[in-house]
Formats: C-alpha cells, sequence, structure tokens
C-alpha cells in the first residue's frame, strides 16, 4: 500500500527539532514533500528568501528549481550535496528515504561560502524590483560560513533524516499489522459464522428428522434392549444437539428439565396435542409449561411469538 509523507511523520516533533536547530545555528531549515513539493515544515529561513526571493516570479521560480532534487527511488544512500541556487545564494539538500522510497528532502540554508557579490544583488534587487537599501540588508544578515563547517551541519542533519525514516518505517510497519489484525479479525467472524451455521444446520436436521421417528420408535418397541439401543442413540444425538440447550440456558437459567424439553418442542413447530402425546401429558398442562417459558424468558404480556424467540436464541 502506497503511503504519503503526512500518513507516516510525526511533523510536530520534527518541526520542534527544526526550530531549535534554526535558533542554534543560524541556518534556516525546511522538509519538502517529494511527491508533492510541497514545503511542509519551514523554520528560520532568511529574510532575503522569505520577503524577497518567495515574492517574485522569477526567483521564486529560481528556489523551486534549485530544490528539486532527481534521485533513484532504489538509491537509499544518495549523500547530502551543496545546491547553489541561481538567486546566489547556497543550501544544502538531505533526502529522506522510507523504505527505498524517496519521500522527501530536508533543505538546511540558506548561506554564503564566501562574500558575496554586491554588485550582482543589487543587479538581482533591481531587474525584480526590490528596495535595493533592504534586499542588501537582508542580504547582510545571511551567514558566510566555511564549507567544512557547513557540510557537518549537512551530516548532522542527515542523522536527523534517518531517524525520520526510521520512524516512517516503523509507522508503516504498524499500519500494516493493524490491517493484517484486522484481516484477521474478519476471517475469524467468518470462520465463527460458518461454524455457527453448520452447527445450526446440523441441529436443525437432527431434531426436525431424526429425533421425532427415534421417539415414535421408543413408544412402538416393548423390549429393554431395544430401548437401552434408543436411549442410547438418544443420548448422543443429545450430545451433537447441545448448542441449542446451551443457548437457551444462558437465558433462562431457571428453566427445568421438563420445560427445557417442551421449550426445544416449541420451538420445533410441535402443537400443544403433539407435545402432549410425546410426553404423556395433558394439552392443558402443556399450557402452563407454555405459559412459565414466557415468564421466566421475560416475555410475560408482550407480544413476541414464542417459537420466533425459541428460534432466535436457539437454531432457525
Amino acid at each position: 500500500m502506497s503511503y504519503a509523507l503526512l500518513d507516516l511523520v510525526d511533523l510536530k516533533m520534527v518541526r520542534s527539532f527544526f526550530h531549535h536547530f534554526a535558533a542554534l545555528t543560524g541556518y534556516g531549515c525546511s522538509l519538502m514533500d517529494q511527491a508533492s513539493g510541497e514545503i511542509v515544515i519551514a523554520e528560520g529561513w532568511s529574510d532575503i528568501c522569505e520577503n524577497f526571493h518567495r515574492q517574485h516570479r522569477t526567483t521564486s521560480r529560481n528556489c523551486r528549481k534549485a530544490r528539486t532534487l532527481h534521485t533513484s527511488e532504489t538509491d537509499d544512500r544518495e549523500e547530502p550535496r551543496l545546491v547553489r541556487c541561481d538567486n546566489g545564494l547556497v543550501e544544502g539538500i538531505i533526502p529522506v528515504f522510507i523504505e527505498g522510497r524517496h519521500m522527501a528532502n530536508i533543505a538546511l540554508g540558506q548561506v554564503l561560502l564566501g562574500p558575496p557579490d554586491h554588485s550582482l544583488f543589487s543587479s538581482q534587487a533591481e531587474a525584480c524590483g526590490f528596495d535595493t537599501k533592504a534586499y542588501l540588508n537582508a542580504l547582510a544578515r545571511i551567514p558566510v560560513v566555511e564549507e567544512v563547517q557547513f557540510r557537518q551541519a549537512l551530516y548532522c542533519m542527515a542523522e536527523v533524516a534517518g531517524l525520520i525514516s526510521s520512524m516512517g518505517l516503523a509507522a508503516i510497519r504498524a499500519k500494516e499489522l493493524d490491517e493484517a489484525n484486522n484481516a484477521l479479525k474478519f476471517l475469524l467472524q467468518q470462520t465463527n459464522d460458518a461454524k455457527s451455521d453448520i452447527e445450526k444446520n446440523i441441529t436443525a436436521n437432527i431434531k426436525g428428522l431424526i429425533l421425532p421417528h427415534l421417539i415414535d420408535l421408543d413408544n412402538l418397541v416393548s423390549g429393554k434392549r431395544e430401548k437401552e439401543h434408543i436411549a442410547a442413540i438418544k443420548e448422543n444425538l443429545n450430545r451433537v444437539t447441545a448448542p441449542f440447550s446451551r443457548h437457551l440456558a444462558k437465558e433462562a437459567a431457571s428453566l427445568t428439565p421438563r420445560e427445557m424439553q417442551v421449550a426445544d418442542m416449541v420451538r420445533l413447530g410441535r402443537t400443544n396435542k403433539e407435545i402432549a402425546e410425546i410426553l404423556g401429558i395433558s394439552a392443558r398442562t402443556v399450557e402452563s409449561y407454555r405459559d412459565a417459558l414466557r415468564r421466566k424468558l421475560n416475555l410475560k404480556n408482550k407480544k413476541v411469538n414464542l417459537r420466533s424467540y425459541l428460534m432466535s436464541i436457539g437454531i432457525s
């Protein structure tokens, strides 16, 4: 997945460092998004750049041209470089790579590596319509430094570029981990849903298609051995269909075993008469059990169909 610079870098932290670095060294610091060319952080910029060069079309174009750094996306060992802009000033450019991708540039400066040519800058002020005196005063505030000294500052800022790169890589890994966790949660939910559907189908088929025949068979046979086999089969099938009992028990732990039986048959759509015949009780008694179920399941005086409710907490 492709990420933007702003997605990966803590700009507040970087801005704070740039602010203190500019105050300590006198060198302006800025961070430029390589993709958009937008300057996202600017601290300690010189007056000549901010109030003159960037206010005129020609000199502003010269600034942008100097900061355009074309490098291979696979070359993550790009060294800091000195760039002399067409406006006559020097700045250092440090590329920032995140996972092999050129994401940003840090610009350090502007400075002069020797005494300025005042005639050149005066001509530039006149050509651009700047106030020559104010322009030259701003030029006088540009640091004049030895190249070796300025390169030392560049190498220091290159370490910061490395930290930004590490910060961005950590952010990518965190986002990838978050995406993987979300995908895993989705897969687990799908697995659980599929498992639940399978359990519901198995339970419905056993209770709707097999158990009624076993009950009828149990009523027909009289031999002790046959009844024991039928009882064993019913017991094993009840273990398979236990999820419904667990759901129902969770809803109303106070239900008696007989009430659980009646609830199961109601859920399966059996009439009071059928339930009475199967359990060997009267239809009036079955109606009493239904009333007890509604009371214990908090359905009393509610317009809720008992069978529909039992199906919603068990299997459909």
